[in-house]
């Protein structure tokens, strides 16, 4: 009988070592060693490859006996754990809490915390239903569930699969992810010389971030955590740390921040324009793009109006415009957002024009444009238009109901449409 050839494998901070002549045997040592049973371990490589075969782990013990072996990272769950948690949301532990007060004794500052707390829940929750719209996306997300605050790395976790600019960039480039889950902290950052920060295995069946801080009482920044899932992305195409990969990676970490349409202005990254669109503080006059045929003079004025909008009214547009990139594909936001510049920009130049402040929806453009377009009637309706029934044809129409500040809106949602065409534009490489 052959002698079993030794494995490096870690787990958890702790290296293991296994001696086995095949995948199962190697499995079953694992499993007493850690208690993960065989169905969920997840033994991968360098390079994000899962071990999956008794020919991989020969090859890996190969390349072992040429030097100090290859370190096999381990990843999974024990009965325990799973255990755990399913009885934790059988009681409903994370259950949120609800606040009951009585009119003698408010506690206004509880009150306004809850208030904040159920209005990103139902952000949160609207998110989730965006990117559940289409199957290019993370599918699902996992936790490590031996963590009493496993439930706020999971909300971490979906977070960035619901982030708008992930979401736009995983539908430009149709990529499917299985699982998007959390990584255990194994190392530390910057001094271990064995420090991973986030694995893709098998290109997209699974990607696992590193969420939590070397010494495991909290989270690491989100901006630093989004930059390794940007990395951990460009393994979709690339495996090896190449000139093409970091190429991708750069133009992913580009695409990401320009269509994250909730930013509060735009951005210059690396020479190349790409604007963010939710220019809700104060918008700088845009430039007018180059009259094209078939698209008419979209000559427009400087922003004026702002004054007669608050916070929430030039939000309010501003999140509209911005779901018509974040829940279409780039083909269709453009369609769609060109011809809502078009509707616009006719409003604010010549508000008093009849034909202007009318609209067919049973219109073959119509339909094409903005009909196809998820959201993007909900922008007409954040900037004044109003669903009614035409007597004389007998067909639904929009119709414009000018007023000081619906034109006020008008012009404010035209500004952010424009900076969004020009942006959707730059990313599919058309024409300006």
């Amino acid at each position: 009988m052959a002698t079993a050839a030794r494995l490096r494998v870690r787990f958890r901070g702790e290296e293991l070592s296994v001696a086995a002549n095949s995948l199962a045997e190697a499995q079953s040592q694992l499993f007493a060693q850690t208690g993960v049973p065989p169905e969920r371990q997840k033994l991968v490589a360098k390079a994000g490859a899962r071990v999956q075969d008794d020919e991989q782990l020969a090859g890996l013990v190969a390349r072992g006996q040429q030097g100090d072996g290859e370190l096999v990272q381990l990843f999974g769950s024990t009965e325990q754990e799973v255990e755990a948690v399913a009885e934790a949301e059988a009681s409903g532990t994370e259950a949120a809490a609800r606040i009951v007060w009585n009119d003698l004794d408010v506690d206004y500052d509880e009150v306004q915390r809850e208030r904040e707390h159920q209005s990103a829940v139902r952000e949160r929750e609207a998110r989730m239903r965006t990117a559940a719209s289409t199957e290019w996306r993370f599918h699902g997300y996992r936790s490590l569930p031996q963590f009493r605050d496993a439930g706020r790395a999971r909300e971490i976790l979906e977070r960035l699969g619901t982030d708008p600019g992930f979401v736009a960039v995983m539908r430009k480039h149709r990529w499917k992810v299985g699982v998007l889950s959390e990584m255990y902290p194994d190392g530390k950052v910057g001094v271990d010389p064995v420090c991973v920060l986030g694995v893709n295995i098998n290109k997209g069946q699974e990607i696992s971030l590193r969420l939590r801080t070397d010494d495991l009482q909290g989270f690491r920044k989100y901006d630093e955590v989004k930059k390794v899932l940007c990395h951990e992305l460009s393994h979709m195409v690339h495996s090896d740390h190449d000139a093409e990969f970091y190429k991708l990676m750069r133009q992913i970490e580009k695409e990401q921040v320009a269509l994250d349409w909730r930013s509060s202005h735009g951005r210059v990254l690396g020479g190349d324009h790409f604007l963010n669109a939710a220019l809700v503080a104060k918008p700088s006059p845009v430039s007018p793009p180059k009259p094209q045929g078939g698209r008419g003079d979209m000559e427009t004025p400087p922003f004026q109006s702002e004054d007669l909008l608050d916070e929430s009214e030039r939000e309010t547009v501003s999140r509209a415009v911005g779901q018509i990139v974040e829940r279409n594909e780039p083909q269709v936001a453009l369609r769609a957002l060109e011809m809502i510049s078009k509707v616009l920009g006719n409003i604010v130049r010549s508000p008093e024009n009849e034909k202007f402040r009318r609209l067919r929806i049973a219109n073959a453009k119509f339909k094409e444009t903005i009909g196809d377009a998820l959201g993007a009637r909900h922008v007409l309706a954040t900037t004044g238009w109003e669903l009614q029934k035409d007597n004389v044809q007998g067909e639904d129409v929009l119709i414009f109901v000018h007023s000081e500040r619906s034109l006020a809106r008008t012009q404010f949602g035209l500004h952010q449409a424009l900076e969004l065409t020009e942006l959707t534009r730059a990313l599919l490489g058309a024409p300006a």
